[in-house]
């Protein structure tokens, strides 16, 4: 299972329901991933933050115990593919949500979100806390 930014966000906010699916997921011994995407967009957070140096050190923590999903020149090619066709579906989502949603296609791993609408139309699997 690949968990996305807003799942990671309220993870390290410790919020409640968050924490739980995660211990639900763990106990159910499900492997947990992220992508490079969700890395980038935690550190820009934390660098955004007016306590900063506490949340790099937080996403660093968070990292290092949920492994990032490599980008491979199939990747590439199905986020090219994946693009258009939704580029000529009308179904625009945003480059970063469909390279998650290529990464997630690659592997056959069903997503994390709560942003259900980014991800509906691009094929993959979708679960949600």
């Amino acid at each position: 299972m690949i968990v996305d930014t807003d799942f990671a966000i309220w993870f390290l906010k410790k919020d409640k329901k968050t924490l739980e699916k995660f211990n639900k997921l763990i106990e159910s011994k499900v492997r947990i991933y992220t992508t490079h995407i969700t890395a980038w967009e935690l550190y820009k957070g934390a660098y955004m933050s007016s306590k900063k140096e506490d949340n790099v050190i937080k996403v660093k923590k968070f990292l290092k115990y949920i492994p990032i999903l490599p980008f491979t020149q199939e990747i590439d090619e199905r986020f090219a593919s994946l693009h258009v066709k939704l580029e000529e579906n009308g179904n625009r989502i945003g480059v970063m949500d469909t390279l998650i949603a290529s990464i997630a296609l690659e592997h056959d791993f069903p997503v994390l979100t709560r942003n259900i609408t980014h991800f509906e139309k691009t094929g993959i699997k979708i679960e949600s806390w």
